[in-house]
């Protein structure tokens, strides 16, 4: 899959995630290639998990990311843009 920027393509990235959402930490586990495991303090209501899922990703990562897949599950598929 590639997006376009300005006048070069870049190759867009799938990982996979599983989220702990009100686990009283916050961190990022990388545990294979394109697994994750991310830990936060938010609770899974409302759609704060995973706002704050995609801000830690974004800092970790150093890139936009958006969720593809699993935004009510706890695995999700996330793409880095």
């Amino acid at each position: 899959m590639t997006s376009r920027r300005g006048n070069h393509r870049e190759m867009s990235r799938i990982i996979n995630v599983k989220v702990f959402p009100s686990s009283g930490r916050q961190g990022i586990i990388k545990i294979g290639e394109k697994d994750y495991r991310v830990y936060l303090k938010k609770q899974a209501r409302e759609g704060k998990a995973n706002v704050e899922l995609l801000k830690e990703l974004k800092k970790y990562l150093k890139r936009d990311v958006r969720i593809r897949s699993g935004l009510s599950s706890r695995n999700k598929r996330v793409e880095i843009i």
